[in-house]
């Protein structure tokens, strides 16, 4: 999978053409969002069976059929396993403390965290567009029921949520 170096936003009718570029770079179960998880409009995925375990996979028709539904809706990706389940992609989802209305800003915990215990490997982001708010994609053992590192942190795993 390729680092995802565009806007998750769509808008004027364009999900599909976001979703398959999303798709070419890997990323292949996208799904339709509402909202933009800011204040006051909470990210909502479009359609059931596409998060938790039994969660379906996406295809082509779907996308077809979720372009004529949702044409503006924002995308989201599934987090993948991967090598017939034996490993996964999990996120550490970094919040803000105003954004989030957290009472810890996850840069700050991630920070403390990693002059603590050492810095965490280069690896892909995505989402947020006011770094250092974002998501941090890593490659990893499939391992379920992961905790939260710290206040202000989640983690985001298959199954579990999506991006």
């Amino acid at each position: 999978m390729e680092p995802c170096p565009v806007s998750m936003h769509t808008g004027n009718g364009t999900f599909r053409a976001l979703a398959d570029r999303l798709r070419s770079l890997g990323w292949m179960d996208t799904i339709p969002l509402e909202g933009t998880g800011r204040a006051g409009r909470e990210k909502r995925i479009r359609i059931a069976l596409l998060n938790g375990t039994a969660r379906k996979h996406v295809s082509g028709f779907d996308l077809d059929e979720w372009q004529s539904l949702y044409p503006n809706a924002n995308v989201g990706i599934v987090l993948p396993t991967l090598d017939a389940g034996d490993m996964m992609v999990m996120a550490i989802d970094v919040d803000s403390a105003a954004g989030h209305e957290r009472k810890e800003d996850g840069a700050v915990v991630l920070t403390a965290l990693e002059r603590e215990l050492g810095p965490l490997p280069a690896t892909w982001t995505n989402g947020h567009t006011d770094p250092p708010y974002r998501h941090l994609l890593y490659r990893m053992p499939n391992v379920p029921h992961l905790t939260a590192p710290g206040a202000g942190l989640d983690l985001i795993w298959p199954g579990n949520r999506y991006i």
